[in-house]
Formats: structure tokens, C-alpha cells, sequence
């Protein structure tokens, strides 16, 4: 029976107003929606800036100077030309490609967090829509099996075939099953919600196809798994470095060189160069190398926060591996065929008058209930190795 539901549940036509989209798709997805799909344009630019950048800080700059001079009784026009070139001599240049280069790594790391964390979450909600969609789908078939056999209690009412008491318990387990249908229909809307957000689409999200199939993976893998969030952390912080190290350079000694030349009315022509060097007596400055001293040593503090937290999360993704696969062995493995004969079992003997309704209908709200756990148990198995997979990309 449970195969059967997921074999119907495969095929079965999404609604209007929904968009079906298989587990794969979903994954694909990611990397056009518009945030991550942004960000991988930021960090494209910021790689191609790189090699535009210059060895100069400064652009030269030229001056005209025109004017008019009287020599005796004639006037006429002279004019002088400066052309002027500031050269840091503190390693400008090479901090502010440094600190280019460290923002553009940082910028790639940050894509990639937001690729897994997007990735990780567009798989958790894939899986909840799939296995709210099963428990749905098994609680609408429960519904019409209750309530076929309530027709037929209530047509065997009067008859000695049934009592009105077997009609109210019948009825009571239809309308159980009937809220259990709605229950799990709007939790079914709401992951297929989520899904869609996550993924940008204009419609809920149907989960359409079967479970994924992931590569076997022990436990113990997640060990030499790493944690982008501690990645872009160090990047912030090396990039905060670099960034002061190129302030300090900003207001470093600096040589200006000028190129000059005129005309002197009425027919002398000249020309020079000129010297000139800027200090750092006064400015040096200190209100800039203050906020990244600052923001370095905030940075250090949430790297080592941070490294803490992702031991603890490879811990809980290593237990929920563990976990979610003993958990689905009981359930699909043991409760589910037990209930699943029990009920069958039961649903005979009362045929032949052996069982009464209310111990029928208790074995079936058991069988309904492990068809539900089993979904749930499955849908949690593949979204602890769908994590565990995504963790692994941080190594």
C-alpha cells in the first residue's frame, strides 16, 4: 500500500495556482534565484576588477596658466603649463590590491555560504512538502474507506446489521480522518510555501518524483567538514586587516614630481621641474586605523564563536544521520508492517463478525498513524544526508 501511494502521489497532477518541481530541480534552482544569482554577479565583477587595477594611486594633473605681461609699450599674452604627478612612496599600490584581492575572495566565500545555507534549506522544505503530501494523500484514502463503511452501516441500520452506536463510532473515525486530511493539506500548502519562497517561484511548490538518492556517507565523514560561516569570518577579518594596512599607506610620505614649461612675453621661452615631498607630521590617520583596529578585533571574537558553533553543528548533523536513520528502521522497517497486518488482520475478523467496530477502527488510526510516521521518517533521513552532503562542499 505505501508504494502504491508513492507511485500515485508521482504522477498525480498539481493544482491550479501550483507549480510542480522535482527534488533536483529544486536544488538547480538555487543558483538562479535572484539573491544567490546577484551575488554570483558581485563576486564576477569583483574578480574582474582585479586585473584593471593600477600600480599608480593618483591621476597627474595639469595646469594652465595664461595671462598677459607689458614690456615698454607693447602687451601680450604668456602662459605657463605644469604638468604634476603624486607618487606614494609608503606601498599604496600594493595594499589596495591586496585589499581588492581579499574582498573579492571574501565575496566568493560569501556565495558559497549563501549557495549551502540556500541549498540546505530549499532541500528541508522540498522533503517536508513530499512527506506532507503522503501523509495527506494517506489520510484522503482513509477518509474513503470511513466513509464507504459508514454507507454501509448506515444502511444495514434497522436490519440487526448494525447498531446505532456502530454508526456513531464509524461516523466519529471518518470525521477524525477528514480533519486529519485538512490537518496535514494546510501543512502541506505551507512547506510547499516555504519551498517557493525560497526558490522565488510565483506559484507553491508541488514536490514532484521520488526521494532523492544520496552516495553512501558515514557519520564520521562530517568530521573533516567545514563551516563556511567561519570562512567568510576569517575573510572579513583578513580583508579588515588589509584594509588598515592600506590606510596606513594612504597617509604615508608621497612625492610629487612636476613637469613645467611657458612662455614669457615677448619672446622667452622656459622650462623646469619641481620637487616637492609630503609628510606625515600631523595626519597620520589615526580616526581610520582606529575603526579597522576596531572591526579586527570584534572580527577575532566571531571567528572563535563561530568555530565553536560549527563543531556543535557537525556534531548535530553527524547525530541526525545517526538518528533519523535508526528512527526510519524502526518505523518503516517494524511499525508500519506491524500496524499495517494488524489492521488488515482486524479488517477480516470483523468482516466475519469476530471483531467489533471500535477495536477495528483503533487498529486502523494505528496503521494511519504509521503511514504517517514512515513519510515523516523518510522525508527526515534524506534531509539529515542532504545536509550532510551540502556540509561536506565546505571542506
Amino acid at each position: 500500500m505505501w508504494g502504491l501511494i508513492s507511485t500515485l502521489l508521482a504522477v498525480t497532477p498539481t493544482s491550479v495556482g501550483e507549480v510542480g518541481i522535482r527534488f533536483e530541480e529544486a536544488l538547480a534552482a538555487v543558483d538562479v534565484a535572484g539573491d544567490v544569482a546577484g551575488l554570483a554577479a558581485a563576486a564576477q565583477a569583483r574578480r574582474d576588477g582585479l586585473g584593471r587595477l593600477g600600480w599608480l594611486t593618483s591621476n597627474p594633473q595639469l595646469a594652465v596658466q595664461p595671462g598677459l605681461r607689458t614690456a615698454g609699450t607693447a602687451t601680450g599674452p604668456e602662459a605657463q603649463v605644469t604638468v604634476s604627478q603624486s607618487l606614494n612612496l609608503g606601498g599604496l599600490g600594493p595594499a589596495r590590491r591586496a585589499v581588492a584581492r581579499e574582498e573579492a575572495e571574501l565575496t566568493a566565500l560569501q556565495l558559497r555560504a549563501l549557495r549551502q545555507t540556500r541549498r540546505i534549506a530549499v532541500a528541508t522544505a522540498w522533503l517536508e512538502t513530499w512527506a506532507a503530501q503522503l501523509a495527506a494523500e494517506a489520510a484522503h484514502q482513509e477518509v474513503g474507506e470511513a466513509r464507504e463503511l459508514v454507507a454501509r452501516l448506515e444502511r444495514s441500520l434497522g436490519t440487526a446489521g448494525s447498531t446505532r452506536v456502530e454508526v456513531a463510532t464509524a461516523r466519529a473515525f471518518a470525521a477524525e480522518a477528514a480533519a486529519l486530511h485538512l490537518e496535514w493539506e494546510g501543512r502541506r500548502v505551507e512547506a510547499g510555501a516555504q519551498l517557493a519562497n525560497l526558490l522565488g517561484l510565483a506559484a507553491i511548490a508541488v514536490a514532484k518524483g521520488l526521494l532523492p538518492v544520496f552516495s553512501d556517507l558515514e557519520p564520521t565523514s562530517l568530521e573533516g567538514a567545514g563551516a563556511f560561516s567561519v570562512q567568510v569570518l576569517a575573510g572579513e577579518l583578513k580583508a579588515e586587516r588589509e584594509r588598515a594596512a592600506e590606510t596606513r599607506a594612504l597617509w604615508a610620505t608621497s612625492l610629487q614630481l612636476s613637469l613645467l614649461g611657458g612662455r614669457d612675453f615677448p619672446d622667452q621661452w622656459f622650462g623646469g621641474v619641481a620637487v616637492g615631498v609630503t609628510l606625515p607630521v600631523f595626519e597620520h590617520g589615526e580616526r581610520e586605523q582606529a575603526v579597522h583596529l576596531s572591526n579586527t578585533r570584534r572580527l577575532t571574537g566571531e571567528v572563535a564563536l563561530a568555530e565553536n558553533r560549527a563543531k556543535v553543528t557537525r556534531q548535530a548533523a553527524r547525530h541526525e544521520l545517526e538518528h533519523s536513520a535508526e528512527t526510519l528502521a524502526v518505523v518503516k522497517g517494524q511499525q508500519l508492517p506491524a500496524a499495517d497486518e494488524a489492521a488488515a488482520l482486524e479488517a477480516r475478523l470483523y468482516a466475519m463478525g469476530e471483531a467489533t467496530l471500535l477495536e477495528l477502527t483503533l487498529l486502523r488510526r494505528q496503521a494511519l498513524a504509521a503511514r504517517i510516521a514512515a513519510a515523516m521518517a523518510e522525508a527526515r533521513f534524506a534531509s539529515a544526508r542532504a545536509t550532510a552532503h551540502e556540509l561536506l562542499e565546505a571542506r
